[in-house]
């Protein structure tokens, strides 16, 4: 009994983490005991392997049940591109055309949600950078949703930037501003 307990204790030292204590715990225990039936089968000879080996694959077996576990009750994650598109589809209306700027009054050019742009027939989005990491990105990080609307080819910005860089209402110089492209609207991701 004692060898037992020392195994499982073993085990438990050598685990693979992988967060989420309460379900961690539970699962951990289970595979305690297969690693500690193991070790005593490797010991009897009934298993042909090194302990070294049972370990490994025991170790792979707890870690892909909990990752498998742990997707099969997860909700997906909202992707960057889904996030934006829904932030443009709620909020263009009240996006400032750039065009029709002087149609504005003051009290509206102070802190618009986005400005809208034509340029050759295309139409595009514009952001001011920290207006649209706090509003467009709740939840998740500017850098990755930036990563994903490049990957996705809707972000128009300058060789090795994030940012192009125009006039906008309000403001009396060029701005670095976030371009996407109205493309976002069909995309499906």
């Amino acid at each position: 009994m004692l060898t037992l307990r020392k195994r499982m204790s073993y085990y438990r030292k050598h685990a693979p983490d992988v967060g989420l204590q309460a379900f961690h715990e539970r699962v951990c225990t289970r595979f305690e005991l297969v690693y500690a039936a193991a070790m005593l089968a490797i010991k009897f000879g009934v298993l042909p392997y090194s302990k070294h080996e049972a370990l490994e694959a025991i170790q792979y077996a707890h870690r892909k049940g909990m990752f498998d576990a742990l997707a099969a009750t997860s909700t997906p994650r909202v992707s960057g591109v889904q996030l934006v598109k829904a932030f443009i589809e709620a909020n263009k209306a009240s996006f400032i055309d750039v065009r029709r700027a002087k149609k504005y009054d003051k009290n509206a050019l102070t802190k618009p949600k986005g400005y809208k742009s034509k340029v050759r027939g295309s139409t595009y989005f514009l952001f001011l950078p920290g207006q649209f990491e706090c509003d467009a990105c709740t939840g998740l990080s500017y850098e990755s949703v930036i990563a994903e609307l490049r990957k996705e080819d809707v972000l128009k910005s300058y060789r090795g930037g994030n940012t192009v860089t125009r006039q906008i209402p309000g403001h009396t110089k060029k701005k670095h501003v976030i371009c996407i492209s109205a493309r976002i609207l069909k995309a499906i991701s």
